[in-house]
């Protein structure tokens, strides 16, 4: 949790600024309340806040307009604005967005919701703030680099082959050729911090100029040596210094518990007679050991771009290890950063009780699939579900139980909605709606009533029920091929009616709404 975080929360009603303050500082969060735009505009530049929440509807000048002037102000266009609203028109979020929103909450809201969606928002600030301090402490370095001899262009190479890369294991991939033919040696190998963070794991990627120096892979031992080699990497990553050894009989200088001998004699047999160890640092974290063996018998290896074991070899070394320390660091900044824009987005799309897309994502599916369909000219079908006397059960079990009820038949429609391309979402209130593109009207209707006998197979008693000693649904579908002379609406329109007709006739049953003639089949 961001617990030091300032937040500034604007309302110009008492008692949801006092919500909103005991909410957040019993997370420990430092709040400060405002009840007027102009008083914002005013104050905050010289102080601040790490992220806002902004109610639209303000006395004076409204929540957009106060968005508007932050995110134009140098000083303050970075602080994410969460907005806060009762309104749920579709199109008052949209403009929330376009005037610089970073998010949106309908009110009331739940605690958690908001609270999950702040500490989301205040880490992606962070990480952001992470990332530009390291682009801006690499951008730094390679300007001292280049004014630097020979060696350093080497760094420059390196570096630029670790920027273009967008994972680690592509830019060990790229790197240990590269370092390998630089400096001369026959093999390279690398080992990674794990994603938990508790254990340095051997690479994929590795490098040997002749396949005669593949000494690992061609062991038959394969497990026992590399069980080994792993405790050595263990104490170079301890160490957290350059470690090599000009002369491989030298390894029981690491004092391993392992049967050193069994390693030792692996090396000494694929001809290899050197090794070197290069813990990569950032911070005091060890985020990767690159090893480098070569046959080394003479002190000169020809081709190498500087002599072996000199003063400047080592230095070459470090700087590599140096670098890659911080640019290993910006990768895994940055795919933190991706994981938690795909969490925000999920939490953005999807309906946080039921656990499906919610109307948000519904809108923006059929409008894609609506696109898609008029180019194919494949069919669209629309499948929407009420709960059938709703009310009635919520008014009768309370909300707990009726939360838990939509949670239920949620689930159980995902279980029957199998292809990937469909989509089911949360329509609005107990109303539920399944997206069907490529899927002819019998076909949406087959799994229409398949979905409402699976509710129905639930068996969640609903006491005040006027069609069932159960939960059930009533169900409206519709089915079109999209064209220029219509909108995806009137898919919707169908459906509705199809559902009306349903509630008609009795509920707990299906009916189909008929493209051409718009008549009802059951």
């Amino acid at each position: 949790m961001n617990s030091e975080a300032k937040i500034l929360a604007v309302d110009d009603v008492p008692e949801n600024l006092l919500l909103l303050c005991e909410l957040l500082e019993e997370r420990g969060y430092k709040v400060s309340l405002a009840s007027d735009g102009e008083l914002v505009l005013n104050n905050i530049p010289d102080c601040p806040p790490d992220l806002i929440l902004l109610d639209i509807r303000l006395s004076g000048i409204n929540g957009y307009e106060v968005c508007s002037r932050l995110k134009a102000n140098p000083k303050t266009q970075h602080i994410p604005i969460i907005f806060l609203s009762v309104l749920e028109d579709p199109r008052v979020k949209v403009k929330a967005f376009k005037v610089g929103g970073a998010d949106y909450i309908t009110k009331p809201f739940q605690e958690e919701e908001v609270i999950a969606r702040i500490e989301n928002h205040l880490t992606i600030q962070r990480q952001k703030e992470e990332l530009e301090e390291l682009q801006a402490q690499l951008i730094n370095k390679n300007t001292v680099l280049a004014e630097q001899n020979k060696h350093l262009n080497v760094l420059l190479q390196l570096t630029k082959l670790m920027n273009t890369a967008e994972s680690l294991d592509e830019a060990i991939a790229q790197l240990l050729p590269q370092i390998c033919k630089v400096i001369a040696w026959d093999y390279g190998e690398a080992w990674i911090l794990n994603p938990e963070g508790t254990k340095l794991e051997r690479s994929d990627y590795f490098y040997v100029s002749n396949p005669d120096f593949n000494w690992l892979e061609n062991s038959t031992d394969y497990d026992e040596v590399l069980a080994i080699q792993s405790e050595l990497v263990e104490s170079i990553a301890h160490s957290k210094k350059i470690q090599w050894l000009s002369n491989i009989s030298d390894i029981d200088t690491f004092n391993l518990s392992s049967d050193y001998q069994i390693l030792q004699a692996k090396l000494q047999a694929s001809g290899l007679t050197s090794l070197l160890g290069l813990p990569i640092i950032f911070k005091e974290e060890v985020l990767a050991v690159l090893i480098f063996m070569g046959d080394h018998s003479s002190y000169q290896e020809e081709g190498a771009s500087v002599p072996a074991f000199s003063p400047d070899w080592l230095d070459l070394i470090q700087s590599v290890g140096t670098q890659l320390g911080a640019l290993m660091q910006r990768l895994r900044t940055e795919i933190a950063l991706k994981k938690a824009n795909e969490k925000l987005q999920h939490l953005v799309a999807y309906d946080g009780l039921m656990e499906i897309a919610n109307r948000r994502r519904f809108d923006e599916y059929l409008d894609e699939q609506w696109r898609q369909g008029k180019r194919d000219r494949g069919e669209l079908s629309l499948v929407l579900c009420d709960l059938d006397a709703f009310k009635a059960y919520n008014d009768t079990l309370g909300h707990q139980a009726g939360d838990k009820c939509l949670q239920q038949v949620a689930k159980k429609i995902q279980e029957v909605v199998k292809r990937p391309m469909d989509l089911v979402a949360r329509y609005g209130g107990e109303e539920l709606a399944i997206l069907l593109p490529y899927t002819c009207q019998i076909g949406a209707f087959q799994l229409a009533e398949q979905i409402r006998g699976a509710v129905k197979s639930l068996k969640i008693e609903h006491p005040k029920s006027p069609v069932s000693d159960y939960v059930t649904v009533s169900i409206g579908v519709s089915s079109i091929i999209p064209r220029d002379d219509c909108a995806p609406k009137q898919l919707i329109r169908m459906a509705d009616k199809a559902l009306y007709k349903a509630k008609e006739m009795g509920r707990d049953q299906v009916v189909l709404n008929n493209q051409s003639t718009e008549n009802y089949l059951i």
